[in-house]
């Protein structure tokens, strides 16, 4: 993301662990929380977040969210195979998953309800991403519960799922995401 902000001259990326850094309040015209916010302290991120922006500002969060591909999709049987391999090398965390459909989703805009802070919309696009096997894998080795297992059972797990989409799916599956942005201004 800084890469991509780094072409703007009115743009500060700022990179920390938002429950403990400190930053000025009242100062930032925008504040942008991306995949994170479900992270923090539900108590108090939406205040925590608010706190830094001016007057008017804008809190933007991101959501990714795993949906479920339509059940004629020849993918769709692909994360049914995919659970079953999950299953047998991550059994206490994993057991019966299944992915959402869209509708299932809660809308996020009322994670933002905040005394300083006025929700004011939610955008959500669908999208469908085609992965190789092994770019499939290279996805899921940023997941924390892919890379909280030692490493004999991680390199046998993703070797299982790059052999299912390589010898059943042809080498390449769709994977479906919701991606969420909320919107809220500060008021004042």
């Amino acid at each position: 993301m800084a890469a991509v902000l780094a072409g703007f001259d009115n743009v500060e990326f700022i990179k920390g662990d938002i429950e403990t850094i400190d930053l000025a309040t009242d100062s930032f015209d925008a504040v942008a929380a991306f995949t994170c916010f479900h992270w923090l302290n539900p108590e108090t991120r939406a205040g925590r977040l608010a706190s830094f922006l001016k007057p008017g500002g804008l809190l933007a969060v991101v959501d990714t969210h795993h949906i479920a591909n339509q059940p004629n999709e020849p993918s769709a049987q692909f994360f049914v195979e995919s659970q079953t391999i999950h299953d047998q090398w991550m059994p206490s965390k994993r057991a019966s998953f299944q992915l959402p459909a869209t509708d299932q989703i809660k809308p996020r805009l009322p994670l933002l309800i905040h005394d300083t802070l006025t929700p004011m919309v939610e955008h959500r696009l669908e999208l469908d991403i085609t992965y190789s096997a092994a770019s499939y894998v290279d996805v899921l080795e940023t997941y924390s519960s892919h890379l909280a297992l030692n490493s004999d059972t991680r390199r046998n797990l993703l070797g299982e799922i790059a052999a299912c989409i390589d010898n059943n799916y042809g080498g390449s599956i769709v994977k479906r995401y919701l991606y969420t942005l909320s919107l809220a201004k500060r008021s004042g």
